[in-house]
């Protein structure tokens, strides 16, 4: 068990380390003028998705092997309840007088499925509360890795509103130099 959740972590961390290079890319994207759009390298961004894409089933398909394993320990429960059952209705068969040996039998079988559900329940809600878990730290990272390209996308584009205000200030300047000289040319 020790094994698996390092296997879940190690892909959590896969994932988040391919959300990060994703963002990397983003932010090296060229800008697109006047819009808050960038151009992005269709191929790289293409491969990375897919990488995310081949890590997120890694991460449910061990969520649903929990799931599995709960089924199967309930259903070995279940198996080794009739199993238990059939041979008590054998000794009570053959041993009408004996009832507490039928008794006992059919209490450890109870105990033997009450424990298995409880096990499988809380596999269960360890499996749902991993997904909600990984799922939930996705969200807040992708928000973060959002809030930050907005951030220096607002600066790039007011960097390049001012140095176009400047470009052009210059040029009415010059302009209204030649203007002012052109007017004192006789």
């Amino acid at each position: 068990m020790e094994f698996e959740r390092n296997d879940m972590g190690k892909h959590k961390i896969e994932l988040i380390r391919l959300v990060e290079i994703l963002q990397d890319e983003i932010d090296r994207s060229s800008k697109v003028p006047f819009s808050s759009k960038v151009m992005v390298n269709q191929e790289i961004v293409t491969d990375i998705i897919n990488e995310i894409i081949q890590s997120v089933p890694a991460d449910f398909n061990t969520a649903q092997y929990v799931i599995a394993e709960k089924d199967r320990i309930l259903d070995d429960a279940n198996n080794e309840y009739n199993r238990i059952k059939m041979e008590a209705e054998e000794i009570m068969r053959s041993q009408v007088n004996e009832h507490t040996i039928v008794r006992a039998a059919e209490d450890k079988a109870r105990e033997i499925v009450s424990k298995a559900q409880t096990e499988a329940k809380n596999m269960r809600l360890a499996a749902r509360d991993y997904a909600y878990s990984l799922l939930s730290d996705l969200e807040k990272e992708l928000q973060l890795r959002s809030n930050d390209a907005m951030v220096a996308f607002k600066k790039d584009m007011e960097d390049f509103v001012t140095g176009y205000r400047q470009s052009i200030d210059s040029t009415t300047q010059t302009v209204r130099e030649n203007i002012q000289e052109l007017s004192t040319m006789k």
